[in-house]
């Protein structure tokens, strides 16, 4: 059971997370980031390379027919940190600002059903859920295997302007 999960996946195919690039999309058009209300309900979140340890970790004792917890004592979390959804859309705002995309390091408070239309294809319930809602778990299980992620809330703080420089590029391409 993953949380957010950020940073550009090293697959061959999709290689962006939903809730950060989708953001970023509508950050890019407005030009200003935003967020739900005032932004206070809280997240985890986990790096995609630190989520791919994971799944490699459980696949190779699997392989090795050793016994897991299955069932409701074999859900794994994957939270390796935690925002609140206010410190991410301020972290997009200061990459926004700094690529000289926006004007502003202010993000903009907007309501739920802007979000849905920005963030969720018009679904109000998926934009509360994905966007404003609070999910926090521990990640107890998943360590207990020997997980070790590698990345920090400082790498999470961090990687707003990359996913930006990385989507522009992308619809470069796609041009």
């Amino acid at each position: 059971m993953s949380p957010l999960i950020y940073g550009i996946g090293t697959g061959h195919f999709h290689q962006q997370s939903i809730q950060v690039p989708a953001m970023i999309q509508a950050a890019l058009k407005t030009q200003q980031a935003e967020v739900i209300g005032p932004g206070k309900a809280s997240w985890d979140h986990v790096h995609v390379g630190d989520l791919a340890n994971l799944y490699e970790i459980v696949v190779q004792k699997l392989l090795a027919g050793e016994d897991l917890p299955s069932g409701e004592k074999g859900i794994y979390f994957s939270a390796n940190g935690h925002h609140t959804w206010l410190e991410l859309s301020q972290g997009l705002a200061d990459a926004l600002f700094t690529l000289g995309i926006s004007k502003t390091e202010e993000v903009k408070s907007i309501n739920l059903e802007e979000a849905a239309e920005r963030w969720a294809g018009g679904d109000t319930l998926l934009a509360e859920l994905g966007f404003a809602s609070n999910s926090r778990t521990e990640s107890e299980l998943s360590r207990s295997l020997g997980w070790k992620p590698r990345k920090s809330d400082r790498d999470f703080k961090n990687h707003f302007q990359t996913e930006v420089e990385n989507m522009m590029e992308e619809k470069e391409k796609n041009k």
